[in-house]
C-alpha cells in the first residue's frame, strides 16, 4: 500500500476506459515515456548515491503515471525492475 497518498485519490485509483483512448492521455504518455527514457539514459552514467536516489525517485514518479492504466500499481519493488 502506497504511504503518501494524494488526498482524494485512493491507492488503487486507475483512469476510466474512456480517458486511456483520449488525445489528452496519448499525448501525456508519450511526454512520460520520453521523460522516463531520459532519466533511465541518465541513471547508467557516472552518479554519486544521491544523484542515484533522485533519478531512481524520478523514474518511480513516472513508471507509476505510466501504470495509472494498466489493472494493477506496480509496487515498489517492482517499479525498478531492469533499471536501477
Amino acid at each position: 500500500m502506497m504511504t503518501n497518498s494524494l488526498p482524494g485519490f485512493d491507492d488503487d485509483f486507475k483512469l476510466e476506459p474512456s480517458t486511456r483512448q483520449s488525445a489528452a492521455w496519448f499525448v501525456l504518455k508519450r511526454y512520460f515515456e520520453r521523460e522516463l527514457d531520459a532519466l533511465r539514459r541518465r541513471n547508467d552514467g557516472a552518479l554519486d548515491a544521491i544523484q542515484t536516489a533522485e533519478l531512481r525517485g524520478q523514474i518511480k514518479v513516472f513508471k507509476r503515471l505510466l501504470a495509472l492504466e494498466e489493472d494493477a500499481l506496480p509496487t515498489d519493488s517492482a517499479s525498478f525492475a531492469g533499471h536501477g
